[in-house]
């Protein structure tokens, strides 16, 4: 296995801890878990903190997984994720689940939601 990545998956990611605050039905989370760090563009804390201004060292395939309908952490965080990955050419995959909020929880949807992982995980680490 020497010289192999691995893999990751990343389930209703938070990816930019500012957009996440805008668009968050629960903003004072993100001021709370920062320390009580008010959100700024210039601010370092929330940018360094932000997965999004990193990703041009991300070199692990990344399944991305979210819910439609998820107001705690929107999809939109995932979008720009999956597409900062794919521009950068690391092998990525985003899973989007219809009328889903913050968590998959619909049966089926749970059952594609494990299969999915299950593969992932057999493509990039067991092969």
């Amino acid at each position: 296995m020497a010289g192999r990545l691995g893999c990751r998956a990343a389930v209703a990611a938070v990816t930019d801890l500012f957009s996440e605050w805008a668009s968050t039905d629960i903003p004072t989370f993100a001021i709370y878990s920062s320390g009580g760090q008010w959100p700024s563009f210039a601010d370092r804390f929330w940018r360094d903190q932000s997965p999004i201004y990193h990703v041009d060292k991300v070199k692990t395939p990344t399944l991305i997984i979210t819910g439609e309908v998820d107001t705690r952490v929107p999809p939109e965080q995932s979008h720009e994720f999956y597409r900062a990955l794919r521009l950068r050419g690391v092998k990525t995959r985003l899973l989007l689940y219809p009328r889903e909020p913050h968590g998959v929880a619909e049966p089926r949807h749970r059952v594609h939601y494990f299969k999915e992982i299950l593969n992932w995980i057999d493509e990039h680490v067991r092969a």
